[in-house]
């Protein structure tokens, strides 16, 4: 049977991109949705061009992907991640930057899964240590597609974008900003707590002397006459 050349480089497309989500530990629900392939046919690719010798680059993960998107925004390490990660999904045309009405959801394809790679390939060229997963950025598409537990916003104080909790986040400002505050806070406590200490020494040291001992006396001399 002879095969075009179309046919042959859609083909070919499909299995790099399996590999590409291969090696980011996608689960093979995911890779069969985002390429079209059977799940004994990506088995087989990993079987044959990842496991061996090469077992220790990716893990084959089992269960559910990640579900709960309110879990990218848990603390501001995390945040600041899903914050950086949803720029450059909207630099990849994968999160729309204003939300439509109504939402339209775009069908999975063998192009927009490698825009996905790409943009979380980049992510991790500058977070390589972040805890997000490939997986994690498809949880971030997907729910600010939707539009029902997170969406983009302005941060209040300096513009930049921001991912907010729809189910009852008052606070919009970034990450940065946010942990700034903390620090400023912070710093405000602990200057507050140093003046008190501050007082409360010099208040004891002008009743006893400086030596904590009664006005008049000192280690040596039971009393100093003048």
């Amino acid at each position: 049977m002879r095969i075009s050349d179309h046919r042959y480089r859609r083909d070919v497309r499909k299995y790099n991109l399996a590999l590409r989500l291969i090696h980011h530990e996608a689960r093979t629900g995911i890779i069969r949705a985002w390429t079209g392939l059977s799940g004994r046919g990506i088995r087989n690719l990993f079987r044959s061009y990842v496991h061996g010798e090469n077992a220790d680059i990716a893990t084959r993960h089992r269960g559910p992907p990640p579900q709960a998107a309110v879990h990218l925004l848990q603390s501001w390490s995390m945040r600041a991640d899903t914050e950086l990660l949803a720029s450059i999904l909207c630099l990849f045309d994968l999160i729309p930057a204003r939300r439509a009405s109504p939402i339209t959801k775009e069908p999975l394809s063998v192009v927009r899964g490698e825009r996905l790679c790409t943009a979380f390939e980049m992510f991790r060229e500058l977070v390589p240590h972040s805890n997000l997963t490939l997986e994690h950025a498809l949880l971030l598409v997907t729910s600010i597609s939707r539009g029902d537990e997170l969406e983009l916003g302005k941060c209040e104080n300096c513009a930049a974008l921001t991912v907010v909790d729809r189910q009852g986040e008052v606070d919009r400002h970034c990450a940065l900003c946010r942990e700034t505050d903390n620090r400023s806070d912070m710093k405000e406590a602990a200057r507050s707590n140093s003046t008190r200490r501050l007082r409360h020494t010099s208040k004891k040291r002008s009743d006893s002397g400086w030596t904590g001992l009664p006005a008049g006396q000192n280690s040596n001399n039971p009393v100093i006459h003048q």
